[in-house]
């Protein structure tokens, strides 16, 4: 029997991505928006603890996609699409002829946080054992000509191993909407986007970025007002945003 299963309106956080061939070409890229796993084939479910799904197991034919859709541009992120090293921050690219770049396998690995039909909210780790990215991204761009928004869609593959892609869920226990995030002082524009440290409580207890929460920055540039963005991750959930001033430096 066929199926196919869609995963949608996820929240991609810090996903970490592995050249197949070369651990060392590694990083680890906040994409920080929406996520949508595709995936078909015959399927077989293997249920973890309190009848939450752990673990999606496919026989032959495996097929999907991964698509993720990012407001931060970084330079991890070109060279992505460009095919180079995740490591080289020389701030240089090089976009050849799409039929000849050297597109590379990946292992992906990341946290996400998801809401279900019931409105109950989970987090999930997702582990894609190989996926290939594809050519046919798409860039969004604002009135400055500045990128606002990529959209880069990954192949999915069976691994040597036999793997295929993994999910591990639990549910989320504390609703990070009620905390308190400092007010955050104007930043000067440096022409790099600008990611302030946060102080972030809730209840009177300081939480900690990368444990409790992730950071998202949106307009975060050029002068004006920017947005940080706290989405909760593993014992969190739920989202809430704090703006913040870029001041001119002349």
């Amino acid at each position: 029997m066929e199926n196919t299963i869609k995963m949608a309106n996820r929240y991609g956080l810090n996903l970490k991505l592995t050249n197949i061939k070369d651990e060392t070409d590694s990083a680890v890229i906040d994409f920080a928006n929406e996520v949508s796993l595709e995936i078909s084939g015959e399927i077989t479910w293997a249920t973890g603890g309190q009848g939450h799904v752990k673990m999606i197991g496919f026989k032959d034919p495996k097929e999907g996609t991964l698509k993720i859709s990012t407001q931060v541009t970084t330079m991890q992120v070109m060279q992505l699409l460009a095919g180079g090293k995740l490591t080289d921050k020389g701030n240089k690219v090089s976009f050849k002829d799409d039929g000849k770049i050297a597109f590379k396998y990946y292992k992906i690995e990341g946290d996400t946080v998801w809401k279900d039909e019931e409105g109950v909210v989970y987090n999930e780790k997702v582990t894609v054992y190989k996926a290939l990215v594809k050519p046919n991204y798409s860039v969004t761009y604002n009135g400055s000509g500045d990128p606002t928004s990529i959209d880069i869609e990954f192949e999915l593959a069976v691994d040597k191993e036999g793997n295929f892609v993994d999910i591990e869920r639990s549910e989320a226990t504390t609703d990070i909407t009620d905390a308190v995030i400092a007010p955050i002082a104007d930043q000067t524009e440096t022409g790099s986007a600008i990611e302030p440290a946060l102080t972030v409580t809730l209840d009177g207890n300081t939480l900690t970025a990368g444990t409790d929460y992730a950071v998202t920055y949106s307009d975060n540039t050029n002068v004006g007002t920017a947005t940080a963005t706290i989405v909760g991750i593993n014992g969190y959930s739920g989202t809430k945003s704090a703006t913040f001033n870029i001041v001119s430096g002349s």
